[in-house]
This record gives C-alpha cells, structure tokens and sequence, in this order.
C-alpha cells in the first residue's frame, strides 16, 4: 500500500466519524428539543388550568352545570354568561392551537388531562355546534382537532377509553 491509499483510508474513516458525530449530536439535540417542549407545556398547562378552572366555577354559577338547548337560550340573554362561556371556550382555543402548531407537547396533555379535555369538550358541544350554525363555522375548531387527536392518543396509549361508546 502506498502513502496515497493509507490518505485514502484515513480520509475515508474521518468522514465516517464525522457522520456517526452529527448523528449523535442530531438525536441529542432532537432529544433536548422535546424535553423543552414537554417542559414549557406543564408550565404553560398549570397556569391555563388554573385559569380554566375558576372560569368554570364562575360558568357553573351563571349557565349551570350542562349546555341545554335552554341553557343555550338562556345565554341570549345572558350576557355575563355568554362571555364568561367565550372566554372558557378561547382558553381551550389558545391551548389547542399550541398544541396542534407543535409549540406544546401534545402527547403530554393527552397522559395528564386527556379524559377531562375530552369531557369539557363534551360539555360544551351544544353551545359549539350552536354557534356554528348560527354565526361561524369554525367557531372553536382548533378546539374540536385538538379532541380528535387526544382521543386519538389515548387509544393507541390504551388509557380508559374517553368515548363511552367504545
């Protein structure tokens, strides 16, 4: 073997090092990526969660527990109610439009409050469909995608399905 063909070789090993480097340093990073990710979703998520949760309180004291079709008539002339139902519903928007962007690790609201998304979703169904007939149809879409793909998550996850018809 000539002095070429050893340059040749220690050419070729270098660059295979090189590569296995950035494939290592790429799965790092990725890895690094989604740990931020899951992090900034719980500290986003507690902070929603406590806003949700005492706007549902408030909701419950001025439109009851359920969205009737009376409920719903009632907030035509419920404006207090029918706001504080809006700014229940643009929370869950916000959240939703995190997590379907990919800013907020969707895989995570799925494991820790999948079942009462899911349920919350259920509960103001009603009023959404309402205001898709009536006003806007896509009032809260961001909302519904956002069910579907937990709904989604929590089956191939095998967690106690949320659907109680399956």
């Amino acid at each position: 073997m000539t002095l070429s063909d050893y340059s040749s070789l220690a050419t070729i090993g270098a660059s295979f090092l090189v590569v296995i480097q950035l494939t290592v340093g790429m799965f790092v990073y990725l890895r690094q990526i989604k740990r931020e990710r899951v992090i900034a979703t719980l500290e986003y998520f507690e902070g929603a969660n406590k806003e949700l949760k005492e706007a549902k309180r408030e909701l419950r004291k001025k439109i009851g527990a359920g969205i009737t079709p009376d409920a719903i008539e009632g907030l035509e002339s419920n404006p207090d109610g029918r706001l504080l139902l809006h700014q229940v519903l643009n929370a869950y928007e916000r959240l939703a439009a995190g997590l379907n962007l990919g800013v907020y690790d969707l895989g995570t609201i799925a494991r820790i409050n999948g079942k009462v998304l899911v349920s919350n979703y259920e509960r103001f169904r009603p009023y959404i469909e309402h205001r898709r007939k009536t006003s806007n149809p896509n009032a809260w879409i961001e909302f519904s995608r956002l069910v579907e793909r937990t709904c989604g998550i929590r089956k191939e996850l095998r967690i106690v399905p949320d659907d109680p018809n399956d």
